[in-house]
């Protein structure tokens, strides 16, 4: 990843192919309809046209799954409105973090199927837009007495907080026996997702990680053109992205101030060790403190690396080296290029790096 001022675009992935050379995820709209159209020129019997409009549409049925559907949960499917559903039969879900993204999940959970039973924010002002949308439905701060309050009445949760608690509030939910949707990244440590992944195991329930990109149009041209084999033996995969677009390279905390009367800092701190509030944390600079986000990498490698990671069959990287900008123990370097280097799998035979 690199500094943002030196990037031609804000953020994609590019390949390098023995055979094709580079092509960029951005350009693949022409060659899926290259693969298409040729494929179709091929078969014996002829097959109705598939213009991109009729492409782009089913791809985007894809793009719009944000949690796995009510029919699969074996509850009502999006038809259905659902106040016009028996209780018995409604998908209901509380929602944990109601500002900001959480507002745009909440949004997508309902057009899905859902019904929300409860929301919780530990900021009132940040959650109020989506208060305002929905002011008969309960309100709370503390997410372990919302889940302690409302188990009987939800049969999933969503979650859209900050990084640093992403562990304790996905483990709660799947302890209960709770269908679980998670924001990007799973987690902030490596042993909270394991953790999360073995719960996840026992509890079998349906979860999804909030990582839109792998569900979109993007991901499935990628997917074609690997599988197609258009591309050749795979050797290197370039991923970039204009983030951070927040403060990342600090040395020292910021100054203390006192929190808003709308937010309870003391529960928005979670797991993490009690400090005094400050202005360099909210809203979204937390990401660039190695106590509470997982920065530039964090927020986008599962977006822009994942998918080829996924596509071309990888395993644990053998080796992961990083050139950084600056280096700091409180905060994440303000750019850096990192280097994961793979062993063989299905797709690459000679290894990836």
């Amino acid at each position: 990843m690199s500094d943002r001022s030196q990037l031609p675009e804000a953020q994609t992935t590019h390949l390098k192919s023995r055979r094709r050379g580079s092509i960029g995820l951005h350009d693949y709209t022409s060659v899926v309809e290259s693969l298409r159209s040729s494929s179709s020129n091929k078969e014996a019997q002829p097959k109705p046209r598939s213009s991109r409009r009729r492409f782009c549409k089913a791809a985007s049925s894809v793009a719009g799954c944000l949690i796995v559907s009510p029919e699969i949960l074996g509850r009502v499917g999006r038809a259905a409105s659902p106040e016009r559903v028996p209780p018995s039969d409604q998908f209901r879900f509380v929602q944990i973090g109601a500002g900001g993204r959480g507002r745009t999940d909440l949004t997508e959970t309902i057009a899905a199927g859902g019904k929300p039973v409860a929301f919780c924010d530990v900021d009132v002002q940040r959650a109020g837009k989506t208060y305002e949308l929905h002011p008969n439905l309960p309100r709370r701060s503390d997410f372990r007495k919302m889940l302690d309050e409302f188990d009987r009445e939800c049969d999933a949760v969503v979650i859209s907080t900050p990084d640093h608690i992403h562990g304790v509030q996905g483990l709660d939910a799947l302890r209960r026996g709770k269908h679980l949707f998670l924001q990007k990244p799973l987690a902030r440590t490596f042993d909270e997702c394991d953790r999360l992944i073995r719960a996840s195991h026992h509890a079998g329930v349906a979860t999804q990680m909030g990582n839109q990109c792998q569900s979109g149009f993007a991901m499935v041209a990628w997917q074609t053109l690997v599988n197609a084999g258009l591309i050749g033996t795979i050797s290197e995969v370039h991923c970039w992205t204009n983030r951070p677009t927040w403060p990342q390279g600090m040395t020292d905390y910021p100054p203390s101030a006192n929190p808003p009367s709308t937010l309870q800092w003391d529960t928005w701190l979670g797991p993490v060790a009690k400090r005094p509030f400050a202005r360099g944390y909210l809203p979204y600079a937390w990401r660039g403190w190695r106590d509470f986000g997982t920065g530039a990498l964090g927020d986008m490698g599962c977006q822009w690396i994942a998918p080829a990671w996924k596509a071309l069959k990888l395993s644990l990287p053998q080796r992961v080296t990083a050139d950084v900008s600056d280096a700091s123990t409180i905060s994440f370097p303000a750019s850096s290029t990192v280097t994961f280097e793979f062993g063989a799998s299905a797709v690459c035979p000679n290894g990836l790096k």
